[in-house]
């Protein structure tokens, strides 16, 4: 027993070995199993959420609502959530509540297939399920961000961070290549149903874990993190911080080539390239790859140079992959899985760094969700818009993704043009 336990252990302290207390060294290692069944449940799913609308037979326009319907309500949770946050001292209770409130939804994802009504209503309950369960999800993430933010100490954030990253990407790794032959292989609607009830399985796990951290914060953080002082007040100190003020404005263009192009990649796969389900499990199983592999890496790589370089470096490798995609044929998806490695390394950096220069350039950290949530709102504003902007180009040219796709590369060239621009200036300044 103890022979198989030794390489568990091992592991476990390689990734937690380094931390200065034992609270904390358990705290990272729940963390990283929270995530690693959080992201077993993304695997399975991510890759085929709208596919199952399809499925059940949703329309483009549908898809498009799909987009933007989580991304309203995400707008719509931002203020409601920051307040929660700044007025709750012990959050993780909340965090446990709202998260099981999300996660519950995915065992009714399973049976939708099976209510008697017309196809398009299933649809249609689907899109509205994935919709309202957005609200307790941006809820939980804001509230756990504040939190993870006060009991992990800034100095140990990037490899931290980087590590459970890198722990969840196996899980979700490993995960991916079991949907897509799932289901190829189980005929429709069982291979759904069997699809959403190991997903709620592996939400199940990944709730037990988070529970069993302890909320203890490091010395840094304030020994109280609770405002009296609304969000709208914050709010107001906000819109004097011109440092935070452009880089939300630079973040908002760039996020619109994201927006725009966001409904178009699986009526890409699906309708022009006639791709299987594992064919599009493998372009999610090569950047999830990729993503996994990079995490140490830009982790300790965010330590040494700072998050704000490693974001700009992960932003000029996205502009590249809508073009790209535009090029594919069915005769050519080499090039598909190749790019689909290099911004599987692109969003590993994307996903470490834009959180800690969130955290970097968000001064004070009792007013941390007020800054989170106006960046929120902004992002998810045009979240909200663009995709539907997307499918009208589309139609406008007659069904085809190719424009959308360049115009989105051109949209992503000049967001990072103007992050470059805020961030660098932003460093000059605070050197003269």
């Amino acid at each position: 027993m103890s022979l198989m336990l030794h390489p568990w252990g091992t592991f476990k302290n390689w990734l937690t070995g380094y931390l200065p207390s034992e609270t904390l060294r358990k705290n990272v290692w729940y963390s990283n199993l929270d995530a690693g069944f959080f992201s077993a449940m993304a695997g399975l799913t991510g890759s085929f959420m709208s596919v199952y609308a399809l499925k059940l037979g949703a329309s483009e326009q549908m898809l498009a609502v799909m987009s933007s319907g989580p991304a309203l309500m995400a707008l719509v949770a931002q203020v409601p959530s920051a307040m929660m946050t700044e007025r709750t001292e012990k959050k993780k209770k909340p965090i446990l509540l709202w998260a099981s409130l999300h996660r519950i939804w995915y065992l009714v994802y399973a049976f939708i297939p099976f209510l008697p009504i017309a196809p398009v209503h299933k649809a249609w309950l689907f899109i509205l399920l994935v919709t309202l369960m957005n609200f307790p999800a941006n809820v939980a993430n804001i509230m756990w961000t504040q939190m993870m933010g006060e009991i992990i100490p800034s100095g140990n954030r990037g490899r931290v961070f980087g590590d459970r990253n890198f722990l969840a990407g196996w899980f979700s790794l490993g995960s991916m290549m079991l949907a897509g032959p799932l289901l190829d292989y189980i005929p429709y609607p069982y291979n759904y149903t069997v699809l959403f009830i190991l997903s709620f399985i592996c939400l199940s796990v990944s709730t037990f874990y988070l529970a069993r951290m302890e909320e203890v914060k490091t010395s840094e953080a304030p020994a109280s993190s609770v405002r009296s002082a609304g969000v709208w007040e914050g709010f107001k100190v906000i819109f004097k911080d011109k440092q935070f003020m452009s880089f939300v404005a630079a973040a908002f263009v760039f996020n619109m080539g994201f927006g725009i192009s966001s409904s178009m990649w699986t009526i890409n796969y699906v309708r022009d390239l006639h791709l299987t389900n594992t064919q599009i499990a493998f372009a999610s199983i090569l950047s999830s790859l990729a993503t996994t592999l990079s995490y140490p890496y830009w982790g300790r790589t965010i330590d040494k140079i700072g998050s704000k370089s490693v974001y700009l470096i992960s932003l000029f490798i996205f502009i590249f992959r809508p073009w790209i995609q535009a090029l594919v044929t069915p005769d050519t998806l080499w090039l598909m899985w190749t790019f689909s490695f290099a911004t599987g390394v692109a969003q590993s950096a994307f996903n470490l760094s834009q959180f800690n220069t969130l955290l970097v350039v968000a001064p004070d950290p009792n007013m941390r969700p007020s800054y989170l949530a106006f960046f929120n709102i902004a992002v998810q504003t045009v979240t909200f818009i663009f995709p539907m902007i997307g499918v009208q180009i589309y139609k406008a040219f007659g069904n085809h993704v190719d424009p959308v796709f360049y115009l989105s590369s051109m949209i992503r060239v000049v967001g990072a043009s103007i992050l470059a621009w805020s961030l660098t200036r932003a460093d000059r300044k605070r050197k003269v």
